[in-house]
């Protein structure tokens, strides 16, 4: 089981718990444990979860969401074959745009912002590259990170 750090989660992230096969969002993280949301349908799936209040559980017991085609598209992701096929998967969100590459290990942010100086458009963009592709709750961080707050469906 793939280890999250317990600083890189935010509430609304999708994860997995090791007993739940249905994806779970983090309601609140404390030192090492993390508050899941849940609805009456995870009771049945998990003994534990309780729905008068969130259920927490040890960092250890949760693991990371793939980060797939599917749920790209779902999202809003338009595939796009791009220069050499470098950018494959473009999300277009007011004056932002992010672009992540097939595997899932390049990203480019671009925000068009308008100067009153200048009454020309102004680019601002920003290349990241990570060692291995990004988990689900990876991506989200990085979303919200650019001001982009996007309800993620699963």
């Amino acid at each position: 089981m793939e280890k999250i750090d317990i600083r890189d989660l935010r509430v609304g992230n999708w994860i997995y718990h090791k007993d739940c096969p249905i994806p779970l969002q983090v309601s609140g993280v404390k030192n090492n444990e993390v508050y899941l949301k849940h609805s009456f349908e995870h009771n049945r799936t998990i003994g534990f979860i309780r729905q008068d209040r969130p259920s927490a559980c040890n960092i250890d017991e949760i693991k990371p969401i793939p980060l797939t085609k599917e749920v790209l598209e779902k999202n809003g992701f338009k595939f796009k074959e791009g220069r050499f096929g470098l950018y494959s998967y473009r999300l277009v969100d007011g004056n932002d745009e992010v672009y992540l590459n097939s595997t899932f290990t390049e990203l480019e942010y671009q925000n068009v912002c308008h100067n009153y100086d200048d009454p020309d458009e102004v680019n601002y963009s920003s290349n990241m590259e990570f060692p291995k592709p990004l988990e689900l709750y990876q991506l989200q961080n990085l979303l919200r990170d650019f001001g982009i707050e996007k309800e993620i469906i699963i």
